[in-house]
């Protein structure tokens, strides 16, 4: 299977999503509730927790917080880690496809 890539405006509604930001203040508003912003807040600082994921029923919505490191190759690895760790989920959860939504637009 060769992934397909696609540049989209609109985020449609029941579609499987990983957020990709490097601290969660930068998560969009209005997508997550306080309650969930909250969570990931306080696992993030008290547990460094790096990795979320919570089942709306008709989706999944996936948050990957991203260290930045001074080294690229660093970060391409902790990236390609992050990726096969999501593969294995969706593949898991049988899901074909996801949005990514990059919060640093890089």
């Amino acid at each position: 299977m060769h992934p397909e890539v696609v540049k989209i405006s609109s985020i449609p509604k029941k579609t499987n999503i990983l957020f990709l930001s490097p601290v969660p203040e930068k998560l969009p508003n209005g997508f997550f509730s306080k309650d969930e912003l909250a969570y990931i807040s306080r696992q993030f600082k008290k547990e460094k927790q790096d990795y979320f994921s919570f089942n709306r029923l008709d989706s999944w919505i996936f948050i990957q917080l991203i260290k930045e490191e001074k080294d690229p190759y660093k970060g391409k690895e902790n990236m390609r880690k992050s990726g096969d760790k999501l593969g294995s989920i969706l593949n898991e959860l049988k899901q074909k496809e996801i949005i990514l939504y990059d919060t640093s637009d890089s």
